[in-house]
């Protein structure tokens, strides 16, 4: 909540994987729709770059999906 209405250059997200965001916990479509607006609000903060990560695998070598709040925005390379 601090960063309220304050722009950075270059935005880093990291970790933007299912489970992560929206965190494995969030159930509830409140909980969920919270997750959404949270992952907007790191997004829309970047004046001119944003960099979004995440891995396809994790320490133990099984497969992680991108974030489905970026299904349609993106094509994971």
């Amino acid at each position: 909540h601090a960063a309220k209405g304050l722009e950075w250059d270059t935005v880093y997200v990291a970790h933007v994987a299912d489970g992560v965001i929206p965190y494995a916990t969030a159930s509830s479509a409140a909980e969920i729709a919270e997750e959404r607006r949270l992952l907007y609000v790191a997004m829309t903060r970047a004046r001119s770059e944003l960099v979004l990560t995440w891995a396809r695998r994790d320490g133990h070598g099984h497969a992680r999906r991108l974030s489905p709040f970026l299904a349609g925005l993106t094509s994971a390379r």
